[in-house]
């Protein structure tokens, strides 16, 4: 079993288990509470969105943890991972996306965010949001100086904030993917207006921005 191997494993730095269908909590368990050294860990499952491994209560013994990968693990994980988030203190880059976490998710892990000032890349995507967990996502996210790289893609920010004026703190910021997030007009995209903004790579496809959109990004 994977917890049998990793008893021997002590030195590991990087570790990909992505697709293991079979993994169960106690090898997850097994693998964030021996593998002190890890600094690369992905745990995904690509392309399942009904796969569900719920991540273990006990402490993670991952201080040097700088990558985290899981995507596609289901709901369930959530509320254990923003429990551990803030003693993952060196982390730099999560990818959370196509886990449907939805509003309440993004308020939980919301809370956590803070503690990652190191945080550089963040990917949501498809995780359900409403306006109110978006909203929730980029207030957290203000304070985060070092973030280079957003994915919110795929959920529904609609009439909620203004991502671009929310987003005006994290001056790092040069990567943001807004993909079918439901953004209607030039109001969705007035922070771009405002010129603060060193983003150099901006998907804002299959929304519906219209001419008065159109204008703001060409103000830019």
């Amino acid at each position: 079993s994977v917890s049998s191997a990793l008893n021997k494993a002590h030195h590991l730095r990087r570790l990909c288990l992505s697709g293991n269908c079979q993994l169960n909590g106690h090898d997850v368990n097994a693998v964030l509470t021996r593998c002190s050294t890890l600094t690369e860990l992905n745990l995904s499952f690509e392309g399942r969105s009904n796969f569900v491994l719920a991540l273990p209560a006990s402490p993670w013994n991952c201080p040097h943890l700088v990558h985290l990968g899981l995507r596609g693990m289901g709901l369930e994980n959530l509320e254990r991972l923003a429990g551990c988030v803030p003693s993952l203190s060196s982390l730099q880059h999560l990818d959370l996306s196509w886990n449907l976490l939805r509003d309440e998710g993004a308020s939980k892990l919301a809370h956590a965010l803070p503690a990652c000032a190191s945080m550089q890349s963040l990917a949501l995507h498809c995780n359900g949001f409403g306006p109110s967990g978006a909203g929730s996502i980029l207030t957290a996210l203000r304070g985060m100086s070092a973030l280079t790289s957003l994915d919110l893609g795929y959920n529904d920010i609609g009439n909620g904030p203004d991502p671009l004026l929310a987003l005006a703190a994290c001056s790092a910021l040069r990567c943001l993917r807004l993909d079918e997030c439901g953004l209607v007009g030039g109001a969705a995209v007035a922070g771009l207006a405002g010129g603060w903004t060193g983003v150099r790579a901006l998907n804002l496809s299959d929304n519906v921005l219209g001419g008065s959109g159109a204008w703001v990004l060409g103000t830019v």
